[in-house]
This record gives C-alpha cells, structure tokens and sequence, in this order.
C-alpha cells in the first residue's frame, strides 16, 4: 500500500537502526580456548539487536587454513545458532598460519557499502602480499571497515615431517597486517591478549554507529506464512515507483500493491507493470499519486 497517509508508519520502520555486519571468526586448534569467549559476546551482541529491534544483515565466516564456512541471514535467531554451533577443528599445535586474508576477502565481498567486518584470529595470515593489496582495495572501495581482534603468537609450527604448518611459512606478520587493515578502512585494532574487552570496544562501537537505511529494511527472515503489509509515502514529485520482492530459496512469492483508495493495482491497469519470475515479482506503477 502507499500513499502520503502512510508516511508516518513508513518512517517508523526506516529510521530503526540497520547492521550490516560480518563476523570472520578463526576456528583452528589454537583458538580452543579464546573463541567460547568469542561465541559469548557476539550471542550477547545479538541480544542487544533484538531488544533494540534493529534490523540485521549479517554474515559469517569462518576459517582455519582455508575458509570453512560463508553465510548471510537478516535472521538474528539463524544468526545465533550459527554462532552457537560454531567449535574448533584441527591440532593446537599444527595448524598455522590460517587464511585470515581470503575469509576477510570472502566477507569483503557479500558485505554492503559502509558494512563492518569483525575479525578474530590469534594467527599470521597464511596468504601472500597480493592477498593482502587485494582486500585494502575492496575495503577502500566500499567503505568498509574492518576491525581486527589478534595477536600474533601463532605462527607456524613443525608438524611432524618437520615443516611448518600444513607446510606453509608464513610471509607477512600480524603485525605488519591487522592495524594496517583497520587504519586504512577506519576500523579499530585491538589485541587478542584482551579479546573480551577489545570485543566489547569493537560491539559498542558497532552499535554506536548503526544508522538508518533503506538498504534491507525488508530484509527479516519473514516466512510465507507471515504475510507483511508495508505503508509507502509517495508525493506529486514521484515519477514512478516499483515494488519488489524476492525470495532466497526461489520459491514462489506474492505481491500485491493497493492504492492510496485501497484499490488493488491490477495487469490491466494502463499505468502498472508486472513481471515474475523464479522467486521474483515486480510491480511497477507511474504517477502513483
């Protein structure tokens, strides 16, 4: 439905504050005793979303010497369970450096204009300086800042051919890495050795800076079965609007726009277009006043 009657109720929805966040989370060996604490002030972060009522984009990643695991929900309760279910995998003691470059990459990459990446690792990163000159430039080129919890005391150690982990020595330090990644994209770093409270710096700053947005303000986890009715303002100065709506799975979906006079904007109507496709439907109107 849209018109100017609706503006208020409309306004209510796009001033709540949005988070469109990604967690890129070390799940080696070596974090067996540092990622439950992880695990607590991010589900504890997800709380204070949900009492706030904020809405959510929010992504996952996790990595060892590869990415494991890349996911985005708007659901803060998928979210949660995610983060819940999150352990360790791998030798404490024969599983550096971990690929800290390529997960933030990944996370770079499905984060929004002016996101925000957390990143935890008590590794150097395994990849070389062309990895590293990558991710800056996607950083830069959207915005993004990128606010990294480490230390550096994981290295590489000999597995039991005597070479270092997976083989693999590692090039550039953490030192030489996490700070430059948050001073050039206007993050914070902050060492491991305090992570709970370098987490809560990072969470508090985080939601300090959530603002509103109409990027995703739709985005909710909502089901078929939960059918949501949206007030619009439109005004004389409005040439055309279009109303979409799509579905992850590609399931089927259902749109249907009323009129300021609650009439159903139908096909036939000369001023509306339709298209639908798999887990799309569009509808356009001009002149909508």
């Amino acid at each position: 439905r849209y018109g100017p009657v609706a503006g208020l109720d409309y306004y209510n929805i796009l001033v709540k504050p949005q988070v469109n966040v990604a967690f890129v989370i070390d799940v080696s060996g070596s974090m067996w005793d540092d990622l439950p604490k992880v695990k607590s002030k991010v589900g504890n972060w997800l709380t204070v979303m949900q009492n706030a009522n904020f809405r959510a984009h929010l992504t996952l990643v996790t990595f060892v010497n590869r990415v494991v695991f890349v996911e985005t929900s708007c659901n803060l309760e998928t979210f949660r369970a995610w983060i819940d279910a999150l352990g360790v995998s791998g030798d404490p003691n024969g599983d550096c450096p971990e690929a800290s470059l390529t997960a933030a990459l990944a996370a770079a990459e499905v984060v929004g204009k002016g996101g925000h990446i957390v990143l935890a690792t008590d590794a150097r990163p395994r990849e070389a300086e062309a990895t590293f000159e990558e991710i800056k430039a996607l950083l830069l080129e959207k915005g993004i800042k990128c606010h990294p919890i480490w230390k550096d005391i994981c290295i590489s150690y000999p597995n039991s051919e005597g070479e270092g982990g997976g083989g693999v020595a590692a090039t550039l330090t953490g030192e030489e890495v996490y700070p430059e990644l948050a001073e050039i994209s206007g993050g914070l770093s902050l060492p491991f050795d305090e992570m709970e409270k370098a987490l809560d710096l990072i969470l508090e700053a985080l939601t300090e800076s959530l603002v509103g947005s109409s990027i995703d303000i739709l985005c909710g986890g909502w089901s078929v079965e939960q059918p949501q009715l949206i007030n619009v303002p439109v005004d004389a100065n409005l040439a055309s609007i279009d109303f979409i709506v799509t579905s992850d799975a590609g399931a089927n979906v259902l749109l249907e726009v009323l009129r300021p006079n609650g009439a159903l904007v139908q096909p036939t109507d000369p001023d509306a277009t339709f298209f639908t496709g798999a887990g799309l439907q569009v509808i356009g109107v001009t002149a909508p006043t």
